[in-house]
């Protein structure tokens, strides 16, 4: 069952991914994002999203979901990608336009020795398989994130290479950095995990899933979508959402 999984994934991963850059690809890039499946940037983000005001729901012990109101979400999503400027920075880096399919924001605390071998919050290294190569996510602090609060850690794309082929212990990045900084992956392509935050550290974070699509956009179901565990096979599974155009392009 594994196996046969596996082959669905690859082949689902390969077709969408050669559907979106023959048809919504806008131009090629040649960048570090392409070449390393990750990018920073740094100091260029200002939005405003009170946690205090959200609705905490235990998904397990050891993580928590911040659940916002929709006024608050699509408030958030303007401010970002439009008054930010953000979407135009992406389009550059990807050659693509994006749909914003999903959104989570969240709390991670310390898990004891004797756990940490179970994933608990995506805390074991593992590429996202049922998703295009195309297909970006974005990690925005909403707290000052050090190495004491587990932050995220990746691997580049010839690193996942190698380490998926020798199994060999190799260095991540680990993704440190204050709410006005954003770090862009590619979860189909690059080995990532969470950190585990030191004993009485947490870490708080939120998470935006895009998909490329014909314009900027973002999923009317995004709201929703919190109380979820995030959707795979993206093609699939949000083909009959509406879609918002308030991003103009």
């Amino acid at each position: 069952m594994k196996f046969i999984y596996s082959c669905i994934c690859k082949i689902y991963c390969l077709f969408s991914t050669y559907i979106e850059d023959i048809f919504l690809k806008k131009f090629k890039v040649d960048n570090d994002l392409k070449k390393n499946g990750y990018f920073v940037i740094r100091n260029e983000l200002n939005y405003i999203l009170d946690i205090y005001k959200s609705k905490k729901i235990e998904i397990n012990k050891y993580l928590k979901k911040l659940i916002f109101s929709k006024e608050e979400i699509n408030k958030l999503l303007l401010n970002i990608f439009v008054e930010n400027n953000l979407k135009d920075k992406i389009t550059e880096l990807t050659g693509f336009n994006y749909s914003v399919d999903f959104f989570t924001a969240y709390e991670t605390i310390s898990i004891p020795i004797e756990e940490k071998e179970l994933s608990w919050y995506a805390n074991q290294p593992h590429r996202d398989k049922p998703y295009s190569k195309n297909t970006l996510k974005l990690i925005i602090p909403l707290q000052r994130i050090e190495e004491q609060n587990g932050p995220m850690e990746i691997l580049n794309i010839e690193s996942t290479k190698y380490f998926q082929k020798n199994k060999k212990n190799i260095n991540f990045f680990k993704f440190i950095g204050n709410p006005n900084d954003i770090f862009i992956f590619k979860p189909n392509l690059c080995l990532h995990k969470a950190g585990i935050p030191e004993k009485n550290k947490n870490r708080i974070q939120m998470m935006l899933q895009l998909n490329p699509a014909k314009k900027w956009c973002f999923n009317e179901e995004i709201y929703n979508f919190q109380k979820i565990r995030e959707p795979k096979f993206t093609s699939v599974r949000y083909l009959f959402n509406n879609k918002l155009n308030f991003f103009k392009s």
